[in-house]
């Protein structure tokens, strides 16, 4: 038996894939909790997670800030030195592609 959390899927909530959006993953309190006190000009901090998420799965680096706020929403993880996107990150991103 192959114990992948990579080819789990992921249940939130008893929210069915097609009626889930990015709101129910993170949700505003979460958001505003882990951005308290940042600030990054005129973007949204869900500007920022979308952007910074996206460059973390291409293979990029962000700044600490953002790398700070996106361990704490759960949506990413570090490992020696990298930066991985984790299974709620990659929904995320996958809600956001539509």
């Amino acid at each position: 038996m192959e114990n992948n959390a990579e080819n789990k899927q992921l249940n939130i909530a008893g929210v069915s894939g097609s009626n889930l959006s990015v709101k129910d993953l993170i949700t505003d309190m979460a958001v505003e909790i882990a951005f308290h006190n940042t600030n990054f000009g005129s973007r949204s901090p869900r500007e920022m997670i979308a952007k910074d998420l996206d460059q973390i799965m291409r293979g990029y680096h962000v700044g600490h800030t953002i790398k700070c706020c996106l361990i704490e929403l759960g949506l990413i993880y570090e490992s020696k030195d990298n930066l991985w996107v984790s299974a709620i990150g990659k929904k995320y991103l996958e809600i956001l592609a539509g």
